[in-house]
């Protein structure tokens, strides 16, 4: 039985668990990739994913988060968006959801 199959069939607190226990171990493996050698943002990508899969609220806060970056790198792209002005409008929809 691959892993997969073998974490479906897994009791869900026992799955949640063990995907809580995992991106407990991506999330700063990948902050330290920031200033280290190595993807980070990737592994933090799949800590937040992993996360997502188990987890309605984290769902719906990456998908806030990547509508978000979209939108900003559409701007981007035309040149009207300054990094402060994204630092800004993240940091603001962050505080206004806590």
């Amino acid at each position: 039985m691959a892993p997969i199959d073998q974490l479906k069939t897994m009791p869900r607190a026992a799955r949640r668990a063990v995907v809580v226990i995992a991106a407990a171990i991506l999330l700063p493996a990948g902050a330290l990739m920031l200033v280290l050698p190595g993807p980070g943002l990737l592994v933090i990508g799949a800590g937040l994913g992993l996360l997502a899969a188990e987890f309605p609220a984290v769902r719906r806060k990456l998908r806030r988060a990547a509508t978000i970056a979209a939108a900003l790198a559409g701007r981007r792209a035309r040149g009207r968006v300054a990094a402060k002005g994204a630092v800004r409008a993240v940091h603001a929809d962050v505080s206004a959801n806590y």
